[in-house]
């Protein structure tokens, strides 16, 4: 039985790992590559919500996003200052 979903009411929030200590140009690539997904998403009558990763401390960005209202895209590679041992606690 397939399962019906309505993407215009999908909100998608988008994760990116923008990390400050890389260069302007490669921050600016982020940004590009990132703008061209959410415009994909979009596409689809998706609802975006861009949030960039600046450091690995997810548990306090992600608390202001009801977990029940979004379906997350993790476009992340390794966040900022990476710490696998606080990241399996998120």
């Amino acid at each position: 039985m397939p399962i019906g979903i309505n993407l215009p009411n999908l909100p998608v929030l988008i994760l990116f790992d923008l990390d400050p200590d890389w260069s302007e140009s490669e921050q600016e690539e982020v940004l590009d590559l990132t703008s061209q997904l959410e415009k994909a998403i979009k596409s689809l009558g998706c609802q975006t919500t861009l949030v960039p990763v600046l450091d690995n401390d997810l548990s306090n960005l992600l608390a202001q996003y009801n977990p029940f209202d979004y379906i997350v895209f993790n476009w992340c590679e390794t966040p900022p200052r990476y710490c696998p041992q606080r990241m399996a606690r998120c």
